[in-house]
């Protein structure tokens, strides 16, 4: 055996021996085994408590009479909502507070609430004895997100 050979097997020997010392150096911090967890008591309800929210969001309308141009109302929509990250929601309520601009009454009517959206209707006079109904949709969604829009019904 030449020189150059021991020296390659002596230097193989040594990176090996350097590779299982490091290797024997760093500790191991998990081990990866089946762990079962055991506790006293159990129930999805608590899990489902803690990801359950109640908001309520303010929306703004202008409502605009499209004959003229003119500016009906101002509306802000309140909705009162519940939901769960992602599993489901539920909207509770559309609250509307309206301020009619010069010489425009408002009526308001029932509300319709469905599990993820809700329409109140209102109609409105306008100075000159047209009525104009609006239907005025809110929705939430499972991860709190909501949106309101308007559209035109009916004119008489």
């Amino acid at each position: 055996m030449s020189e150059v050979e021991i020296m390659k097997k002596y230097f193989i020997l040594c990176m090996c021996v350097l590779s299982a010392i490091v290797i024997c150096i760093f500790p191991v911090n998990k081990v990866m085994a089946d762990e079962i967890l055991y506790v006293r008591n159990y129930s999805e309800n608590d899990i489902l408590d803690v990801l359950t929210y109640d908001d309520s969001v303010e929306h703004y309308l202008t409502l605009m009479d499209d004959e003229n141009g003119e500016i009906c109302a101002d509306v802000t929509v309140i909705i009162k909502y519940e939901y769960s990250d992602g599993a489901w929601v539920k909207l509770e309520d559309i609250v509307l507070e309206i301020d009619c601009c010069n010489g425009y009454l408002v009526n308001v009517g029932n509300t319709y609430i469905y599990s993820t959206y809700g329409i109140r209707y209102i109609t409105i006079k306008t100075p000159d004895g047209r009525t104009i109904k609006y239907a005025i949709k809110a929705y939430a969604d499972c991860y709190g997100d909501t949106s309101v829009d308007c559209e035109v019904v009916d004119i008489y």
